[in-house]
């Protein structure tokens, strides 16, 4: 790309005219605007602040993006040294391209997006990679940008290309009922060899701190917990959304995973746990969040008495966050690894685990349920207004549980 800014209609304006750009597009721009500003970081050690679609210039050749860039040199708009407050910024440039609410794109979508608004990437082209990523499993074009006819043609009906990327979503990402956004199929993966990285979007709403849940929601949130560990009469209920690939949930579980389990151990907590995979593409085997989830899902399931069923499945999610592979890393667990995890971890807590749990774990028996309780938990987490996992959610509002060490004390007082 030309150090030059290119000369072409600025973002928001296209967006304006013409309506949400599909998802290809934005893929193109976020990641010639992502390469741009890690270049800059590079550069100065400093990372753009005030990233916004009108001040991102697009030049469209034939419907599709031939090149993208800032319109400026960022002077006087930088973040601190060694922030990539850039990132965030991007995610929230993404979601406004896209045009869509947070109830009109994928869970997986919003996963990626609250990743990013999280802080969750260190870098531009990381997080254009993983929304680059899903996008790539398409196989044919995407639409052209501005539409035919323009706006009004684009708000009159999907076109093929549209149908068709809605279609890959539901069947490749997240098996998706129909009515979802139309440019909402984007990418889990964190890395992709595609130097087409992507910006991201309008940062996700965040729980009210005064918000409390319907009894539908709560009836919700205890149907789509893979595991519930203490007392119904305990006097506090959580829920904690996790995957258990997010070295951000690994660094929760080793801040607060142990006053956690004495909580419910003494009959003070109780804890909903919300098992996502949404990291999955990150892992060598491009299954191991889903894998994982169905290791503990096979010990939730089993018959095992209530008391020795609490105690392993603790024992178990513990010791898969102390031995968490690392994301985006060479090798991760098989089900045979995790199976005889399990076990380990299970007879150091003073259980041993039937022979048809870890024949169950080893055999994947539990991954698909595991896979379809993480895809309803998370369209479930970004509906209560989550940004990303770990996640704690009490009575509905959001506990900045990781940032704040002394979070289950201060709850249970």
């Amino acid at each position: 790309m030309s150090d030059a800014p290119p000369e072409g209609r600025d973002a928001a304006g296209l967006v304006a005219e013409f309506g949400p750009m599909p998802l290809p597009v934005v893929v193109a721009v976020i990641g010639r605007v992502g390469a741009q500003l890690d270049a800059e970081f590079r550069s100065f050690g400093t990372a753009r602040v005030g990233v916004t679609p009108a001040r991102i210039s697009v030049v469209l050749r034939g419907g599709q993006v031939e090149e993208a860039g800032l319109t400026d040199d960022g002077a006087g708009s930088r973040g601190p040294v060694g922030s990539r407050v850039d990132v965030p910024a991007l995610a929230a440039v993404a979601r406004q391209l896209l045009g869509a609410p947070p109830a009109g794109l994928p869970g997986a979508v919003l996963g990626v997006l609250a990743h990013a608004e999280g802080g969750g990437f260190p870098s531009a082209g990381e997080f254009a990679a993983a929304l680059d990523g899903v996008a790539r499993q398409a196989t044919f074009p995407g639409p052209a940008f501005p539409p035919p006819g323009g706006a009004r043609a684009a708000s009159r009906g999907l076109s093929g290309g549209v149908i068709a990327l809605i279609a890959l979503a539901a069947v490749v990402v997240l098996g998706i009922v129909a009515g979802l956004g139309v440019w909402g199929v984007t990418s889990v993966r964190h890395r992709a060899t595609s130097t087409e990285d992507v910006l991201s979007a309008v940062p996700l709403t965040p729980v009210s701190a005064t918000a409390s849940p319907s009894a539908g929601s709560d009836g919700a949130l205890t149907a789509n917990a893979g595991f519930i560990a203490g007392s119904a009469g305990a006097k506090v209920t959580i829920d904690e959304f996790e995957d258990f690939l997010c070295p951000y949930c690994g660094e929760f579980e080793q801040q607060s995973g142990a006053a956690v389990v004495q909580a419910i151990e003494v009959g003070k907590l109780r804890v909903r746990f919300h098992l996502l995979d949404f990291l999955d593409e990150g892992s060598a085997s491009k299954t191991y969040s889903m894998r994982a989830a169905g290791a503990v899902l096979a010990i939730a399931r089993s018959t095992m008495p209530a008391d020795q069923k609490q105690k392993a499945w603790l024992a178990v999610h513990t010791a898969l966050f102390q031995q968490q592979p690392q994301e985006d890393g060479a090798t991760d667990w098989s089900n045979a690894d995790l199976a005889r995890i399990a076990g380990q971890a299970s007879t150091a807590a003073g259980v041993t685990l039937p022979a048809s749990v870890t024949g169950a774990i080893s055999s994947g028996a539990d991954t698909a349920a595991a896979s379809d309780l993480a895809t309803s938990g998370l369209s479930l987490l970004t509906s209560l207004g989550g940004q990303g996992t770990p996640t704690v959610l009490h009575n509905g509002a959001q506990i900045d549980a990781l940032g704040n060490p002394t979070w289950l004390t201060t709850l249970l007082q």
